[in-house]
C-alpha cells in the first residue's frame, strides 16, 4: 500500500481531551463535543488519558495544543497543566485552579433527586454504593444523605474497599463480590440503593441474583448515566437517571470556542439529571398499606386518562376522607399531588423524546388544560415546559 501525501494539520486547532472515558457519561460527552465541532471545521482532538502524552514534549511546543478540556485528578496532574501554560477547561469535581472553571455535571443535584425518587415511592431504608473512591461519589453521597437525612429508619453508604463493606466478614482473602454480597445482605429489606454508575448497578445485579436477593421486591436498584443497552441488558432492566452529559459536552465546546477566539464566554452552568428512564429494578412502590398501593396503581396505570381523584376513590373500600389520611401518612403527600406528580414525570418523558407542541402534551398527560400544566409543571420542576425542554435537549 502507497504512503498517501502527508496531511497538513496547519491550520488547525490542536484540543487535547484528557480523561475522558470512551463509555457511559464520558461518550455523551465526546458527543456533544463532536456536535459543537461540527460548527468549526478546523478542531482537531487528541482523546489521551493522563500518562499518555509527554508534558515536556507539549511545553516546549514539539507537541502541539492550544487548549486542554479534562478531569484534573490530582495535585501533580494541576502542576503539569499550569507548567504547560495552555487554557485548561476543567470540568471534575476539583477546584484546583479557578481561572480553569467550566460547565459541570451537579453530582450533588444527582444524589438529591436519588433520594426523591426512593421517598416519593415510600422507601423507610436508602443506601449508596460506588465502585471506587471518587470525588464526584462524595458529591452524590452529599446530596443523597442530605436530602433523606430524618426521612428515613435507615440510611448507610458503603465504597468498594472501604471498612463498611470489609468489616461485614472476617479477616481473610475475600473476592469482591463477596464482601459485596455481605454488604447487600446485611441491609433492611425493603431497601431502595443508589449506585454511582449504571456500569456498578449492573454487577450489582448479578450480585443480587446469586445471593437470591429478589429485584425489585427486596431491593430496588437505581443507576446514574443511563446507558440504554447496558440498563436494558441488566437482569431485570436498569432504571437510572439521565443526566444531560451530551448538551454539558455541546456547552464545553461553547466555552472552549469562546476562549480560543477571545470573545466571552456564556454563564457557566451545572447540569442536573434531566429524568429517570424507569424500568423494572425500581418497579414496586414500597408502601405496606394494600389500599395506598392498589390507589398508586390505579394512578401510574390512567394517569394519562384524565381519571379523577373521585374516580380512583369510587373503587376502593374506604371513604374519601379515611382515604386522604392513610394515603398521606403512608405517602407524606396528598393523592393530589401524587398524581400531579406522575403525570408531570410523564410530561418530562414526552418534552424530551418527542417535538410534540406543549398543547398536545398536556392533553396527553391527563391535564385538563394547557394554563394548569404550565403552572403545574412550573411548580414542580421551577422551569415552564418550554424552558425545560430547551434547557435539556442539546
Amino acid at each position: 500500500m502507497k504512503r498517501s501525501t502527508p496531511v497538513s494539520y496547519q491550520g488547525f486547532q490542536h484540543l487535547f481531551l484528557v480523561g475522558l472515558g470512551r463509555v457511559g457519561i464520558d461518550a455523551s460527552i465526546r458527543m456533544g463535543l463532536n456536535q459543537f465541532r461540527g460548527r468549526t471545521h478546523n478542531w482537531f482532538f487528541h482523546n489521551l488519558h493522563a500518562d499518555e502524552f509527554s508534558w515536556q514534549a507539549m511545553k516546549a511546543g514539539e507537541q502541539p495544543c492550544d487548549l486542554v478540556i479534562g478531569k484534573v485528578f490530582d495535585t501533580e496532574m494541576a502542576e503539569r497543566l499550569r507548567d504547560l501554560g495552555r487554557p485548561v477547561l476543567d470540568f471534575g469535581p476539583h477546584q484546583w485552579n479557578p481561572a480553569w472553571d467550566t460547565h459541570h455535571i451537579d453530582w450533588e443535584q444527582t444524589g438529591r433527586r436519588g433520594g426523591e425518587i426512593f421517598l416519593e415511592k415510600g422507601f423507610r431504608h436508602a443506601a449508596y454504593f460506588s465502585s471506587a473512591i471518587a470525588p464526584e461519589h462524595d458529591l452524590i453521597w452529599k446530596g443523597f444523605s442530605e436530602y433523606l437525612m430524618g426521612k428515613v429508619d435507615s440510611l448507610v453508604r458503603a465504597d468498594r474497599g472501604r471498612k463498611q463493606i470489609t468489616q461485614l466478614l472476617p479477616e481473610r482473602t475475600l473476592r469482591p463480590y463477596e464482601k459485596t454480597s455481605a454488604w447487600l445482605l446485611s441491609l433492611p429489606e425493603p431497601a431502595a440503593l443508589l449506585l454511582d454508575s449504571d456500569h456498578s448497578a449492573e454487577n450489582l445485579c448479578s450480585i443480587a441474583w446469586f445471593n437470591e436477593i429478589r429485584i425489585p421486591e427486596q431491593l430496588s436498584l437505581l443507576g446514574i448515566g443511563n446507558d440504554s443497552l447496558l440498563c436494558e441488558s441488566c437482569m431485570p432492566a436498569l432504571s437510572s437517571l439521565e443526566l444531560p452529559s451530551q448538551k454539558l459536552g455541546y456547552a464545553l465546546g461553547e466555552h472552549a470556542h469562546a476562549v480560543l477566539s477571545g470573545t466571552e464566554p456564556q454563564e457557566l452552568q451545572r447540569f442536573a439529571p434531566s429524568r429517570m428512564l424507569e424500568r423494572h429494578s425500581t418497579e414496586l412502590t414500597a408502601v405496606e398499606d394494600p389500599i395506598v398501593a392498589r390507589a398508586l396503581g390505579i394512578m401510574r396505570e390512567e394517569a394519562c386518562q384524565r381519571t379523577t381523584l373521585g374516580e380512583i376513590i369510587s373503587r376502593l373500600p374506604i371513604s374519601p376522607r379515611s382515604f386522604h389520611t392513610h394515603f398521606t401518612q403512608a405517602m407524606g403527600r396528598s393523592p393530589k399531588e401524587e398524581l400531579f406528580r406522575i403525570r408531570v414525570e410523564l410530561a418530562r418523558e414526552r418534552l424530551l423524546d418527542t417535538r410534540d407542541t406543549i398543547l398536545h402534551i398536556s392533553m396527553d398527560c391527563g391535564f385538563s388544560d394547557t394554563d394548569s400544566f404550565v403552572r403545574i409543571f412550573k411548580r414542580a420542576t421551577g422551569m415552564t415546559p418550554t424552558q425545560y425542554r430547551k434547557t435539556h435537549i442539546p
